[in-house]
């Protein structure tokens, strides 16, 4: 098959080799619609595999991110405390 120089005639060759096992248009095309929509099929499982993935992985993400805001937010509020104790502190000490 590979030595027949075009391409449209390999197919028509082997068609023709496959009508004589039974195969007809009908039953080519019916086949290859299954394939077709078994590709589709897995296609979009595999979109969703992902998608999900990057959903977990970026709610994962978000969640450190405002975790980390929060314990910012925690510890800027503990210097602050502590800026206002060592203000007193100080002037209590210089009176």
């Amino acid at each position: 098959m590979r030595n027949l120089p075009d391409e449209e005639v390999r197919f028509i060759t082997a068609f023709s080799g496959l009508t004589v096992q039974g195969l007809n248009k009908e039953k080519l095309l019916s086949t290859a619609t299954q394939f077709i929509e078994l590709l589709k099929t897995d296609s979009a499982n595999f979109h969703n595999t992902v998608d999900a993935a990057m959903r977990e992985k970026v709610h994962e993400k978000k969640k450190v991110m405002h975790e980390k805001a929060d314990r910012i937010e925690q510890l800027t509020q503990e210097i602050n405390h502590l800026q206002q104790e060592l203000t007193i502190a100080t002037g209590a000490a210089g009176k």
